[in-house]
């Protein structure tokens, strides 16, 4: 099978402290035992055991196996939460790292800490309510100050990171957990000079995908009222696009339209020169990565120094990632691996953009019940120019603003103030139509405003032409023929007429009041630190949609050998909704049935289905 003897999981007892020795036996016999790490996320392993193994009636909740999980990682051990029924002869054992063994321990009540992440740390490890075996180390030397308050902080492993003011949530870094040793680093991983080619011989589905949604181009436009004018002027490129360094590098063109009003552009050569930062700031033309590579296939493309660099990489390393046919280099980091203990290599690695992390999974239950956040309140925001921010809370922002920021502050009703920064105070400078008393004279050309409440509108018939009302990101047209709601990110636009409610993407008018899906997921058995991400339909995506989820069928406890001795405790799911990704549209699932056994006592956790939806 590969590897040698002491290379396979060893099982212990729960209580087990030296763990020197070969305890309750070695676990030659099992069939796999890939160990599973997450950048700040999740780190667990799945052993599969055959039933007739010489050590399954050993197997049981709470005993410990200890295995090796990465290069650099060694004798590290898992305690066992689920062990599944058989199917064909072989159970799946579950079982999590020993460092969560922190979300069962609370924090004393209020902590509050200070100074850099080390200090916060020493404060985390001295305030948790019962003994424990936990270290921890930090290089990161930013200061920052906050407090785990009660009602907030449920345990100490959200202190760590899972909700805001976690220690990952002020300082950043990456955690790496050695057994009952944790440390937070600025960065936990190397470059070490990996150079992997994606192309003929490599491939994956997802990349495939992100390189054909990969932007080649700009086209730049903005709105701009000189003095003196009756509306705004929009500006645009007489070539109407600019191309980045890579255009012709891909079969065709994919054009994004991207809105500078926030620049203050007034001419042409302005929004040129804006367009050209911009493609150079984010990169246009280069492709995400987002790609999951096994060993085998690394070891087809590599020759024998490179693959000895496959041998050395570790979690959190960088890699050099080059996209053989389009001639481009990205540099990316190392999110996931699935590590083989026998053959002591990794089977997979994922490489990109971290999806789900521990300050990402932040709970938003009371009691049991999903709280609806409205996400205009409370948010910071950031304008196309990457620069200005904005403001979306009730109470005045009295942290990270700058000269030219704006807020937009809700007062009741649907109805909103904007006030802008000027270095010293926040300015009122727009409001809605609602507040204002009397009767409006929009001839007049001194009303600016946000919105207008229909309330609020009284017009001549015979004189009504046209009212237009821009925002940053969007225009509303009213004309004496219909309603039209124009997207200036996407080019989209809405419009409402006598003949009904129409949604006009790319020229195509779609007959519609709103987009409505159901999607049944199933195996859901993920915490709030780890939640499941589901990917909602592409019509739903870069869109502000609904996610609500509803709890379907418990099927995993009838699963279960004691499934008559089995008491449900609680029942648990939600979506994690200030987390959801709205451009990729994926939403972050948290669920999972909670049980007793009245038998013996012990506690174990069974997957659900649950059904997701999704409006816009």
């Amino acid at each position: 099978m590969g590897g040698n003897y002491l290379s396979k999981p060893i099982l212990y007892k729960a209580n087990e402290i030296n763990f020197s020795h070969l305890g309750l036996g070695v676990l030659a016999d099992e069939v796999s035992t890939p160990v599973i790490e997450e950048r700040n996320g999740q780190f667990y392993l799945e052993m599969k055991y055959p039933i007739n193994g010489i050590h399954f009636k050993e197997l049981r909740n709470d005993r410990l196996i200890k295995v090796s999980a990465s290069h650099n990682l060694k004798d590290q051990r898992f305690k066992i939460i689920r062990i599944s029924k058989p199917a064909k002869g072989i159970v799946t054992v579950y079982a999590e790292h020993v460092s969560n063994h922190t979300a069962d321990l609370p924090l004393k009540p209020n902590v509050e800490y200070t100074g850099n992440a080390q200090s916060a740390l020493n404060i985390w490890k001295s305030n948790i309510v019962d003994e424990h075996p936990f270290t921890v180390y930090s290089d990161i030397s930013t200061t920052a100050s906050g407090i785990w308050e009660t009602g907030e902080v449920e345990s100490a492993r959200q202190a760590l990171g899972g909700v805001r003011g976690s220690i990952l949530d002020m300082y950043g870094g990456e955690y790496r957990f050695d057994n009952y040793h944790i440390g937070l680093y600025q960065n936990r991983g190397d470059d070490n000079g990996l150079l992997i080619a994606y192309g003929k011989n490599l491939t994956d589905l997802e990349q495939e995908e992100e390189i054909a949604n990969t932007y080649t181009s700009i086209m730049p436009y903005a709105y701009h009222q000189p003095e003196g004018a009756d509306e705004p002027q929009e500006i645009t490129l007489p070539e109407y696009f600019v191309d980045s360094e890579h255009v012709d590098k891909y079969a065709r063109r994919k054009i994004l339209k991207v809105n500078f009003t926030t620049d203050e552009i007034t001419t042409v050569k302005e929004l040129r020169d804006r367009t050209k930062r911009y493609i150079e700031e984010n990169n246009v033309g280069v492709p995400k990565v987002n790609l999951r590579v096994k060993y085998v296939d690394l070891a087809k493309t590599l020759n024998y120094k490179d693959l000895a660099k496959v041998e050395e990489i570790n979690l959190c390393d960088w890699v050099t990632v080059y996209f053989e046919e389009l001639d481009i280099k990205v540099k990316a980091k190392v999110i996931k691996t699935t590590w083989n203990p026998t053959l002591e290599r990794y089977e997979e690695i994922e490489i990109g953009e971290t999806r789900a992390s521990l300050s990402q999974s932040i709970n938003d239950t009371v009691d049991g019940k999903l709280e609806y956040i409205d996400q205009r309140i409370n948010r910071v925001q950031i304008g196309a120019d990457g620069k200005v921010k904005l403001f979306r809370s009730i109470d005045e922002p009295t942290e990270g603003m700058r000269t030219n920021d704006l807020w937009y502050r809700p007062v009741g009703d649907g109805e909103i103030e904007m006030y802008r920064f000027t270095g010293e105070i926040w300015k009122l400078e727009k409001i809605s139509g609602g507040l204002l008393g009397g009767t409006i004279d929009a001839a007049s050309g001194d009303l600016d405003i946000i919105n207008m409440n229909a309330n609020n509108i009284s017009v001549n018939r015979g004189n009504f032409v046209e009212l237009a009302l821009n925002e940053l990101n969007s225009d509303l047209f009213v004309t004496g023929n219909e309603l039209r709601y124009i997207h200036r990110k996407t080019g989209s636009e809405t419009r409402m007429n006598a003949n009904g409610l129409y949604h006009r993407e790319g020229g195509t008018d779609y007959e519609t009041s709103y987009l409505n899906d159901v999607i049944t997921v199933t195996g859901l058995n993920h915490s709030k630190s780890s939640p499941m991400w589901v990917r909602v339909p592409a019509p739903y995506r870069d869109k502000n949609f609904t996610a609500v989820v509803a709890f379907a069928d418990a099927y995993g406890l009838t699963e279960d050998a004691d499934y008559e001795n089995l008491t449900i405790q609680r029942l648990v799911c939600f979506v994690d909704i200030p987390e959801i990704d709205y451009k990729e549209g994926w939403v972050p699932l948290a669920g999972y049935s909670y049980t007793k056994n009245i038998r013996t006592g012990s506690r174990k956790y069974f997957p659900i289905q649950v059904q997701l939806f999704i409006q816009y």
